[in-house]
C-alpha cells in the first residue's frame, strides 16, 4: 500500500529531474563547467535518482554492445561519484539488524565513510585492534528498488519506442538487473561468495599473488557484513591520480587482473562479475585483491570450446577460433536432433551442409576482424575505445550471430567481464595489450589444464555417454507392471513431442540461413 502511494510521487520526480537537465546548456560536472551533450545530461540525471537508476548506469557504462561508446565514457564516472547519507541512519540500521550498537561491537568506527555505493556504506573500525570494513545497507534500499524497477521499466519501453536500445529485450535487460540487484543486497549471499572465491585460491595457491579479505561470520546479515580491511590502493584512485604507484607496477597489475579473471571463468567456473575500478585493490608486495562480491558469475558448461574459439583469436587463426566454436554448435546439434537423424537421414545431412557452409563462411568473416584487433589493440596512437577489445569482440559475436550461431550464455557474461577488465587496465596502463596478456594466460593454463581442472568438463564428457533415467515424479508413483505401462506412454509422448519440436527448429534456422545465401538453398534442393 506505502509503495502505491509513493509510486506516482516517484514517476513525477524522476520525469522532473529528466526534464530539469535537459532544459539546462551548461552545468558544473564534477567541478568543471561543461556544456551539456547528451552522455553528460545522462550522467547527471542518473547521479541526481541514485540507487536503482545509478546502478543501472553502472551497468550500461560496461556494456558497449548496448549504448554509443562515448555514453559509456561519460557513464564509467558513476563508479567513484556518489553522495554520502547521514552516518546515524546507518548505525541504526546496523544496531536493528545485529541486536547491536556499533560502538559495543568496534573498539573505534570512523564517522567518514570509505566507500559510497549505490545501495551501501561503507566505514572503517578496529576489532582487537585489527582494522574491519564495516558494510552497511541502506535503509529501506528494498522498498525504494521495487518503485525504481517499476519506473525504470516504463522508461526503458519509451526509449525503446524512440529507436534507442535497438532491439535489445526489455525483459531480458530488466530481469537480469533485477536478478543481480538482489543478489547485491542480500550479503548473506556476498559472504558465501567471498568464501568460495576464498577457497579458489587456496586451491590453487595463489595467496602470494591474489588477495581475498577476510570474513567476520559473526556480523553477517541480510543487510550487514563485517571484513577485513584491505589496506592498498583501490584501482579507482590509482586511475584518478589519487594514489601514485610506478607505470611499471601499474602495467604488471593490469596483466595480473585479466589474467586472473580469465583463470577465474574458464578453471574454475566461478568469476567476478563486477570488475570495476572501485572493486580492485593493489598491493605494495605487488599482489592484487578483489572486494565486493554481491555480483558473481558461474558457468553452467565446460567452456572448452569457447576458450578455443579465444585461443584462435589471440594466435589470429580464425579457422582454429571457427572449427572449435562449430565443435560445440554440432555436439549440440547432434545431441538435441540424435531421433531426427535416426528417422530422417536427410535432415542429418542438411544438417551437415549447413554446418560447414557456417564454418567456411564464418572462418572468411573473421579474418579481418581479427587482424583489425590485433593492429588497434596495441596502437598508443588510438583512442582508449579503439584500442579496448570490446568493440572486436562485439563484432565477432555479431559476425557469428548472423549465421546463427548462439554463444553459451554463461560465456557471453564472461565475455562482458572481461572487456570490462579491459577497459579498466587501459585505464590503468596505456601500454597494457589484452592480446599479449592473454597469451600469458594460456602459457600458464594450456587447454590440457584447463579441461583437466575445469569442474565442469568431466562431467559434460560423462553426461554425453548417459542414458535417460526414470524421472522422480513416475518413480514415486510407480507399482509393479502399471507403472512400466505408464512410463512407456510418457516416454512415447515426450519423444513425440522432442522429435516434432527439434524438427521444425531444424527447418526454421536452415531456412533462414537459405534465404540469406542463394548458394546454400541451391545445394539442399538437392539434399531435401
Amino acid at each position: 500500500m506505502e509503495m502505491m502511494l509513493r509510486f506516482p510521487n516517484r514517476i513525477f520526480s524522476v520525469f522532473f529531474v529528466i526534464c530539469k537537465w535537459s532544459a539546462r546548456r551548461h552545468a558544473l560536472v564534477h567541478g568543471e563547467l561543461r556544456q551539456l551533450d547528451g552522455p553528460y545530461r545522462t550522467l547527471l540525471i542518473l547521479e541526481e535518482l541514485g540507487g536503482v537508476y545509478l546502478k543501472f548506469g553502472q551497468i550500461l557504462a560496461m556494456r558497449i554492445d548496448l549504448i554509443p561508446a562515448r555514453y559509456a565514457a561519460v557513464l564509467m564516472n558513476l563508479f567513484s561519484n556518489v553522495a554520502p547519507q547521514p552516518n546515524h541512519l546507518f548505525f541504526k540500521a546496523f544496531e536493528r539488524a545485529t541486536g547491536k550498537k556499533p560502538d559495543e561491537v568496534f573498539e573505534t568506527i570512523d564517522r567518514d565513510p570509505i566507500g559510497i555505493a549505490s545501495f551501501a556504506q561503507v566505514y572503517k573500525g578496529f576489532i582487537e585492534g585489527k582494522p574491519v570494513a564495516i558494510k552497511i545497507q541502506k535503509p529501506d534500499a528494498g522498498l525504494v528498488i521495487k518503485e525504481d524497477l517499476l519506473v525504470l521499466r516504463f522508461i526503458i519501453e519509451a526509449l525503446k519506442k524512440f529507436g534507442f536500445l535497438g532491439t535489445v529485450s526489455t525483459s531480458q535487460l530488466v530481469g537480469q538487473f533485477t536478478v543481480w540487484l538482489r543478489q547485491e543486497l542480500d550479503y548473506r549471499i556476498e559472504a558465501a561468495n567471498l568464501k568460495d572465491m576464498s577457497e579458489q585460491i587456496k586451491k590453487h595457491g595463489l595467496e602470494n599473488r591474489v588477495r581475498i579479505p577476510g570474513l567476520y561470520s559473526q556480523f553477517v546479515t541480510k543487510t550487514t557484513l563485517v571484513e577485513e580491511f584491505f589496506d592498498g590502493a583501490s584501482v579507482d584512485d590509482v586511475i584518478r591520480g589519487r594514489v601514485r604507484i610506478s607505470p611499471a607496477k601499474r602495467l604488471k597489475a593490469a596483466k595480473a587482473f585479466q589474467r586472473d579473471l580469465m583463470r577465474q571463468s574458464w578453471v574454475d567456473g566461478f568469476f567476478h562479475a563486477d570488475p570495476h575500478p572501485g572493486n580492485l585493490m593493489i598491493f605494495d608486495d605487488g599482489r592484487i585483491g578483489y572486494i565486493d562480491f554481491g555480483i558473481m558469475g558461474r558457468a553452467s558448461t565446460a567452456p572448452v570450446h569457447f576458450l578455443r574459439f579465444v585461443e584462435g583469436a589471440v594466435n589470429r587463426d580464425a579457422a582454429y577460433s571457427t572449427k572449435s566454436l562449430m565443435q560445440y554448435a554440432h555436439t549440440r546439434i547432434k545431441n538435441e536432433g540424435r531421433e531426427l537423424f535416426e528417422r530422417e537421414p536427410k535432415y542429418r545431412n542438411a544438417a551437415d551442409l549447413v554446418l560447414n557452409f557456417i564454418t567456411q563462411k564464418l572462418s572468411e568473416n573473421l579474418v579481418p576482424l581479427m587482424d583489425e584487433w590485433h593492429e588497434q589493440t596495441g596502437n598508443p596512437n588510438l583512442s582508449l575505445f579503439e584500442r579496448s577489445s570490446s568493440v572486436a569482440f562485439y563484432k565477432m559475436i555479431k559476425e557469428a550471430s548472423k549465421l546463427g550461431v548462439k554463444f553459451p550464455t554463461d560465456s557471453i557474461a564472461f565475455v562482458r567481464a572481461l572487456l570490462i577488465i579491459d577497459m579498466v587496465c587501459l585505464n590503468l596502463s596505456p601500454k597494457f595489450n589484452m592480446i599479449e596478456s592473454a597469451k600469458g594466460f594460456f602459457e600458464e593454463f594450456p587447454m590440457e589444464r584447463v579441461e583437466r581442472e575445469n569442474p565442469l568438463f568431466a562431467l559434460e564428457r560423462k553426461s554425453a555417454h548417459m542414458t535417460p533415467t526414470f524421472s522422480p515424479h513416475l518413480l514415486a508413483n510407480s507399482v509393479g507392471r502399471q507403472w512400466d505401462i505408464e512410463y512407456q506412454a510418457h516416454r512415447k509422448g515426450m519423444a513425440a513431442h522432442r522429435y516434432e519440436n527439434n524438427k521444425h527448429r531444424l527447418i526454421r534456422q536452415v531456412g533462414a540461413l537459405a534465404e540469406k545465401y542463394p548458394e546454400l538453398y541451391t545445394t539442399l534442393r538437392e539434399v531435401l
